[in-house]
Formats: C-alpha cells, sequence, structure tokens
C-alpha cells in the first residue's frame, strides 16, 4: 500500500504479506506532494526511512551519501538539504513514539474495505 500525504514531506509505503501482516514500512523523503488529475506524485528528495517492526523495531536511514552527494553538485539547496533532514528526525520520533498515521492505520480494515 502507498499513501502520498498532500501535509508531509514524505511518501509511506508499506508492506504486507498474503495476510495482510506488515513487513516493512518505507518513507520517501520529500520536498512536497501533489495530485495532477488525481494521481499522486512526490519530489523525492533522496533520503529514506525504513521502519522493520518485525526485526526488533529496526529504523534505518537509507542514502544520506546520496542526499550529502546531491547537496555538493547543487542538485538541491541547503534549504531542500535541511527539510530532508528534518523531517527525517520528525518522522523517527514519530516512529519511536508510535505516533505515525499510517503506522498506526487499520490496513487490514483497508483492504477489507476497498478490495474484498
Amino acid at each position: 500500500m502507498e499513501f502520498t500525504p498532500l501535509n508531509q514531506f514524505y511518501n509511506a509505503r508499506v508492506f504486507l504479506d498474503r495476510d495482510a501482516n506488515v513487513i516493512e514500512y518505507y518513507f520517501d523523503i520529500s520536498n512536497g506532494n501533489g495530485a495532477e488529475d488525481n494521481i499522486p506524485y512526490y519530489n523525492d528528495l533522496y533520503l529514506d526511512v525504513i521502519y522493520s517492526p518485525n526485526e526488533a523495531n529496526s529504523i534505518k536511514i537509507e542514502d544520506e551519501n546520496e542526499l550529502l552527494e546531491a547537496l555538493n553538485t547543487d542538485s538541491i539547496t541547503t534549504e531542500e538539504y535541511n527539510l530532508a533532514c528534518n523531517t527525517c528526525t520528525m518522522l523517527i520520533e514519530e516512529i519511536k513514539e508510535n505516533k505515525n498515521i499510517f503506522i498506526n492505520m487499520d490496513k487490514k480494515g483497508l483492504i477489507k474495505k476497498y478490495f474484498m
């Protein structure tokens, strides 16, 4: 399942097994999200957060080197770099405090409602 919230600076993807049990959450940090002709999009800012609740609540940050390289090659601005870092920190805090809306969402209920 994938969620692109218009009011956040990340895209949320959840990977489920056949029984709709969570395997992993993958968050792409973005420079803004939107929708065009009802098709969601997000502007990727390289940095990713991966949360694996079944692996001792493992939280990993991915592609920090790509973010830094994008800054050093002027592919992104200092403001975008700071936005990515701040969003990453906020997201990790939400995960640790069990306050992230997508992690707390009833995924099985959504699947039953829309796909069964």
